[in-house]
């Protein structure tokens, strides 16, 4: 899932909606726009643009009989959106109502889909770390007429995360999922090359998630320390050539490490953070000093898991996605939560 950077635009992926086959499902990804005006839910009407619940309106609907949507990223105004399919990305503009138009050709992908998708604040650029063992991480420009390919580092091993900041020049990954050795990378305004400025490894364990601010100054990871009951969200900050803890981490006892601070995320300036921790959504500001202080809590979703979590770049909203078991066996189903 993804939000704008002003909080009224969401998108979102829900694939396996019907089963044909084997291994064959569907799949489409939704876009939202929030609409102050909507007092009430119009759910009975998808043809409609006012189709949603109160407060939103669907104004994009992209489907297909394949997986799409596992990985989805928006441009800072919304109007653009990049999204996975099985082997694939395809990248989509808003022509106005409910119109999408597809920006030039498919991006080719891996076979097991994609680990991490970012698109930058303009839309016109993005990044795209593989499933599959050893796969590449990749960088996309628009060049107005199609999107232009290279490669950042070769052979990373499953499981990595990557990251990048709003302008499309940091990119921070995490080099295996067991591993948290973490690299920087930025780029040359002049030449569009890539290099590594630093490399640090700041912990050990499984890394659940990772987030740069917009700005690419502040780093927010979650992750599950080696051999202990916790989630941990740990903030670091750049100092022009490396990165350094910002004190007062915080960590939470857990029985179960995959409904835990499986998310965190930051606003642009790095001054505001959230993270899940079993359905609750908690808020932290960040003074001049580093320390880290409690803002609020978003409302807790019953009986239902945090998942992912998201905030805007002015950290003014956040969206949430949660998951629970359905009433079929085996099948399992999702809702999102969205707190001004």
């Amino acid at each position: 899932m993804s939000i704008s950077a002003d909080g009224t635009i969401v998108a979102f992926g829900a694939t396996n909606l019907t089963t044909n086959a084997l291994y064959e499902a569907s799949g489409e990804v939704s876009i939202y726009q929030y609409d102050s005006s909507k007092t009430t839910a119009q759910l009975s009407n998808g043809a409609l643009a006012t189709y949603g619940p109160a407060g939103w309106n669907r104004i994009g609907r992209i489907q297909s009989t394949e997986q799409i949507g596992i990985r989805v990223s928006l441009s800072a105004n919304g109007k653009t959106i990049a999204f996975s399919g099985p082997n694939y990305i395809k990248v989509y503009s808003y022509g106005g109502g409910t119109t999408w138009n597809q920006m030039g050709s498919t991006i080719s992908g891996t076979q097991y889909g994609m680990r991490s998708l970012k698109m930058s604040a303009n839309g016109f650029s993005l990044v795209q770390l593989g499933h599959d063992a050893f796969t590449n991480m990749t960088f996309h420009e628009w060049n107005g007429s199609n999107w232009i390919e290279s490669i950042i580092l070769n052979g990373i091993n499953n499981g990595a995360k990557a990251t990048m900041s709003y302008d499309g020049k940091t990119i921070v990954i995490n080099n295996d999922i067991n591993n948290s050795y973490m690299r920087t990378y930025t780029r040359d305004s002049s030449t569009g090359a890539w290099s590594q400025i630093n490399a640090f490894a700041p912990w050990l364990g499984t890394v659940k998630n990772l987030m740069l601010s917009s700005n690419g100054k502040v780093l927010i990871s979650a992750n599950t320390p080696s051999n202990t009951p916790q989630m941990k969200v740990q903030l670091y900050a750049w100092s022009g050539t490396q990165w350094y803890s910002i004190n007062n981490s915080l960590s939470y006892e857990i029985n179960d490490a995959g409904y835990c601070a499986a998310s965190a995320s930051i606003n642009s300036d790095g001054t505001r953070f959230t993270w899940s921790k079993f359905g609750i959504i908690d808020i932290y500001d960040l003074n001049a000093t580093g320390l880290i202080t409690y803002s609020s809590s978003a409302p807790a979703v019953a009986s239902v898991h945090g998942r992912v979590v998201l905030m805007n770049s002015v950290g003014t909203s956040t969206i949430t996605a949660t998951q629970t078991n359905g009433s079929g066996s085996g099948t399992i189903t999702g809702a999102l939560t969205i707190t001004q």
